[in-house]
Parts: C-alpha cells; sequence; structure tokens
C-alpha cells in the first residue's frame, strides 16, 4: 500500500487528481483502483511484451522456414548425387559385364582355335608319316592308310559328341571344354612322338574321343552372350573354326622336318599343345561355368507338380461325369414321373417312378 500511495502522490497531478500528501493514511472499506495513468503504464508494458512475443515468434518461424527450405535443397541435392551413384555404378557394372563376356568368348575362341589346329595340322604330312612307317610303297594304299589317320580323329569324335553333350548338361560346360583341351594336349604330344601307325592311329581317336568342344561352345554361347550380341558371337566361332584350320595344314607343312628329335611331325603337334595349354590357362580363368539343366530337387518338385495336376485333372472329368449322370438321372426320373400321371397316378405315378 505504501508503494501504490507513494506512486499515486507523484502521478496524481498528471493523472488530474489533486496530489495526496505522502503521511496521509489510506483510505478503507472501499477498493483501490489503479489511477488511469497506471492502468495505461501497465497496458503499454502488456503490449510491448507481446510485441516482442509476436516478433519473436514471427522471427522463430522465418528461422524454421529457412531451414526447412535449406533442408529441402540439401535434401534435393542428396538425391541428386545418390541418382548419380546410381546411375554411374550401373554404368561401371555394365562395363564390367561387357568385359567380362569379351573375355569369355576370346578363352572360347581360344579353345576352338586350338581343337581346329589339333585337328587339321596332319593334313600336309599325313602322305609322308605312312610311308615313313614303311606301311607300303604303292602310292594308292598310302592314300588309303593315309585316310585312316585323318579320319580317326573325327570317328572318335562322332562317337562322343552326344555323350559329352549330356555331361556338359549335367557337370558344366566348361569341365567338357576344359577336357577336351586336355586330350589335345596328351594326345597330340602322343601322335607327335608315336613311332608306329597302330598308335598314331590310338592318340588321333581318343584326340576325338574326348574332345566336344564345337558343340559344347554352340551351346554355351546363348547362355554367354547376351541376345544382341548372339549372331556376332556365332560368326566369330565359325571364323576362329576356319582360322584354325587355315593355321594347323599351314604349321604342319612349315614345320615339318626330317631333323626333329622324335619324328619329323614333332614340332607342329609341338605347337598344337602349346597353343592347348594357353587355351586352358584362358578357360580357366576368363570362361564362367554354365549349366543348363535343373537340378535333382527341382526335377524331383517338376514332377510332383506334374502328377498333382493328373490328379487334379481326374477329379475335374469326374465331377464331369458325375454331373452328367446326376443330369440324366433326373431326366430320367422326371420321365418316369410324367409317365405316372399320364396313368392317372400323379403324385403316386412319380413316386413309383423313382422307386
Amino acid at each position: 500500500p505504501s508503494d501504490v500511495t507513494l506512486l499515486e502522490a507523484q502521478h496524481g497531478a498528471s493523472c488530474g487528481r489533486p496530489r495526496r500528501p505522502l503521511d496521509a493514511a489510506p483510505q478503507r472499506g472501499r477498493s483501490r483502483a489503479a489511477p488511469p495513468c497506471w492502468r495505461s503504464m501497465r497496458a503499454g508494458t502488456h503490449g510491448a511484451q507481446r510485441g516482442r512475443r509476436v516478433h519473436q515468434e514471427t522471427a522463430t518461424r522465418a528461422e524454421h522456414a529457412a531451414d526447412a527450405d535449406s533442408g529441402q535443397l540439401a535434401g534435393s541435392s542428396y538425391h541428386h548425387n545418390l541418382e548419380a551413384k546410381d546411375v554411374e555404378q550401373q554404368q561401371t557394372i555394365d562395363r564390367n559385364a561387357r568385359r567380362s563376356t569379351q573375355l569369355a568368348l576370346a578363352a572360347l575362341l581360344l579353345a576352338l582355335f586350338a581343337n581346329a589346329f589339333a585337328m587339321a595340322n596332319p593334313f600336309p604330312y599325313a602322305p609322308f608319316l605312312v610311308i615313313s612307317y614303311g606301311l607300303t610303297d604303292d602310292s594308292r594304299a598310302v592314300g588309303f592308310y593315309a585316310g585312316f589317320v585323318l579320319s580317326s580323329f573325327m570317328v572318335g569324335r562322332g562317337l562322343s559328341s552326344f555323350h559329352l553333350g549330356l555331361l556338359s548338361d549335367k557337370h558344366g560346360r566348361k569341365a567338357v571344354i576344359q577336357l577336351g583341351l586336355v586330350s589335345c594336349v596328351v594326345f597330340q604330344l602322343a601322335f607327335g612322338v608315336s613311332p608306329t601307325f597302330g598308335l598314331s592311329l590310338t592318340a588321333r581317336f581318343l584326340m576325338g574321343f574326348f574332345n566336344a568342344i564345337v558343340g559344347v561352345a554352340k551351346a554355351m554361347l546363348p547362355e554367354m552372350c547376351p541376345p544382341d550380341q548372339q549372331a556376332a558371337a556365332m560368326s566369330a566361332i565359325a571364323g576362329m573354326w576356319g582360322a584354325g584350320q587355315i593355321a594347323g595344314p599351314a604349321a604342319g607343312g612349315l614345320l615339318w622336318s626330317e631333323s626333329a628329335p622324335v619324328t619329323p611331325w614333332f614340332w607342329p603337334n609341338l605347337l598344337g599343345v602349346a597353343i592347348a595349354l594357353a587355351g586352358i590357362a584362358a578357360v580357366h580363368v576368363y570362361l564362367p561355368e554354365s549349366k543348363s539343366s535343373p537340378p535333382k530337387k527341382t526335377e524331383e518338385l517338376l514332377s510332383v507338380e506334374m502328377a498333382s495336376a493328373r490328379e487334379n485333372a481326374d477329379a475335374v472329368n469326374t465331377r464331369g461325369g458325375d454331373r452328367d449322370g446326376g443330369s440324366g438321372a433326373d431326366c430320367n426320373r422326371s420321365n418316369q414321373g410324367g409317365g405316372g400321371d399320364d396313368d392317372g397316378g400323379g403324385d403316386g405315378g412319380g413316386g413309383d417312378g423313382v422307386d
């Protein structure tokens, strides 16, 4: 009360009220309302506080809006960077896949070249091989024996190609291609050092018997190359086979030598062995594994699904037969019941018909 009295005494003149002495006792028995000047001061104070609050709230909203805008910009740039990284990663994956396919195709072409070289390199010196064995002096008989030497490779290959194809379906294409290259190494070297006609004939036959590179390569090509590259890859296979057919006889004629360490045809066969070893290394490193047959569990599941489908079809046929039989029985019942009505039986006739 003393503070209020002091303020009223100080501001009484400005408010239009008589100034009360400071030592005057306050009036009792009625409520003391604040003077108008005091009320205006309080209203001004509250208005200033509200203004400051509104200003602070406005500033806070502006800051939040700026943060949201910057967050959206940061988020959009972040997503843009993610999309750019995804595109770059996809391009890198596509380049690596294309490079892997090209290397695998190059390894397969080298294997085909080694196979064609091994098969064709005895063509120019086969008659001299027969003469060196001393089998006959007749020129016509020389061609006869030389034909056996040259055709034994394809005879062995024709006998085993079907079974080796099934083997590639079960155990993979790569294993069968490696087997063919190993046969080119082992039996080509045996043919290059064979001292008798029988050994040379056996070596050529076995080299073809364990060799199914051509058929397996053609079956592997669609599994390895995308559809838009298969035509070019098939043309490359045919071209590389032709290149081996050219290089083999050329090397056989050029490298035939009477001064060879074991036999005159040792050097061309040794070159074929080296090419086959390079093919083995390339196939082992770059050629992926490929299988076409489903695993055993999948075959069992397919058989179970076929059996269940067959049972469902039988059940459907059985229900259809029962439905047809039921409709026929209903027709018979209705006809028999109608006969009873004609005889005057009515419901009785129908009942007799049902009975």
